[in-house]
């Protein structure tokens, strides 16, 4: 009896300092929510945004956080062929999200036409957690939503209380737990993409560095990418 209970509480241990690390390598795969054809348009043109979200469904993402920081990216790839170099080209033109959770900032790092950039922002964590719950991956999860100006749904977020990590993919964090699923909608409220998890793995993680660069704001970089457009039309 008394071996069973220290057994019991040995296997306890592990599992809360194995979350008490709090370092974990999550993989998520990107979910294109996107029709094809629009039913509105008759001309059967394919939706704008399509052809781009169905490539990008096909890379694995991967968040690795140290207990102090987080990055989100595509995962590199190694290999040969058409589908290695379009995957390295938009491993490079897809920003990697970096998070410091200590002042609730992000980071994302991207590069675009030989110019590296560095754009800070401040993060959202206000979530409405609602009374619905449903088995995700083996995953007992609850759902959230983020609100955008207008009081229309931006974000839809599954977590699981059972891992509890106050992270996920992209800028999705500061819920009760780990973020399973997500889904993004449009103005019309149109879910267009999401993430869903893959793989998590909860082994130590290397320190996360957030690039040393010159960083700039949300509008900042708005402004640059619009005086680029203007420049070639």
């Amino acid at each position: 009896m008394i071996k069973n209970i220290l057994f019991l509480i040995f296997i306890l241990f592990s599992l809360f300092s194995g979350f008490g690390q709090n370092q974990t390598k999550i993989e998520y795969r990107y979910l294109n929510f996107i029709k094809e054809y629009s039913s509105y348009d008759t001309t059967k043109q394919k939706t704008p945004g399509y052809e781009i979200n169905k490539i990008i469904e096909s890379l694995p993402f991967i968040l690795v956080y140290d207990g102090y920081k987080s990055v989100f990216k595509i995962q590199e790839r190694m290999g040969v062929g058409d589908k290695s170099i379009r995957h390295n080209q938009l491993t490079t033109m897809l920003p990697k999200t970096y998070i410091d959770f200590k002042n609730k900032t992000r980071y994302d790092h991207s590069e675009i036409s030989g110019q590296t950039f560095l754009i800070k922002g401040k993060l959202n964590v206000e979530w409405k957690i609602i009374n619905e719950k449903k088995i995700i991956k083996g995953y007992r999860c609850k759902k959230a939503i983020q609100f955008d100006e207008n009081g229309n749904i931006k974000i839809e977020a599954w977590f699981a209380p059972e891992i509890p990590l106050s992270i996920g993919p992209s800028y999705y964090i500061g819920l009760p737990g780990l973020v399973i699923s997500t889904k993004q909608f449009n103005n019309k409220g149109e879910a267009y993409a999401g993430f869903e998890v893959v793989n998590i793995d909860f082994s130590k993680q290397k320190k996360v560095n957030i690039p040393n660069h010159d960083t700039i704001t949300e509008k900042e970089f708005t402004n640059l990418m619009r005086g680029s457009r203007k420049k070639f039309n």
